[in-house]
């Protein structure tokens, strides 16, 4: 008789164990959804081509700019520093626009975490000598 209460008592353990760790793992699972539902970012990339002297590149239309991604930085000018201008505007006139910032082109790789709000649009100004290549995220 001892030797089975023993038993069942083993048993009554081993399924506690096994529906508490069922409750750990969905409720883990319940917050890596919500983290990954949260947000809705879009991104864009820029290279050398979109480098210009005379217009900037629209990223979108308004919402959040959510980070800036450098993958390959642009090597430091040797005469005047280049840097990437970030606006809010509603087309791609700089001189128009309402400046959000600048960020170096010679910036080291890395994700700079922003999440600006821009009432009209996102304008990214990339200088003709810029050779890096950029990600920009942003939502609507």
């Amino acid at each position: 008789m001892k030797l089975d209460l023993k038993i069942a008592l083993v048993l009554w353990i081993a399924i506690l164990g096994f529906v508490f760790a069922g409750v750990v793992i969905m409720d883990g699972a319940k917050q890596a959804q919500a983290s990954t539902d949260f947000g809705n970012y879009n991104s864009r990339q820029l290279t050398s081509t979109n480098a210009s002297g005379t217009a900037g590149t629209r990223i979108s239309g308004p919402g959040t700019l959510g980070s800036v991604v450098i993958i390959v930085p642009s090597p430091a000018s040797s005469t005047a520093p280049t840097t990437l201008g970030f606006y809010d505007g509603t087309g791609t006139a700089t001189t128009t626009a309402t400046p959000l910032f600048t960020m170096p082109t010679s910036t080291p790789a890395g994700t700079y975490t922003f999440d600006v709000s821009v009432t009209n649009g996102l304008i990214v100004d990339v200088p003709r000598a810029f050779t890096g290549q950029v990600v920009i995220t942003h939502r609507l």
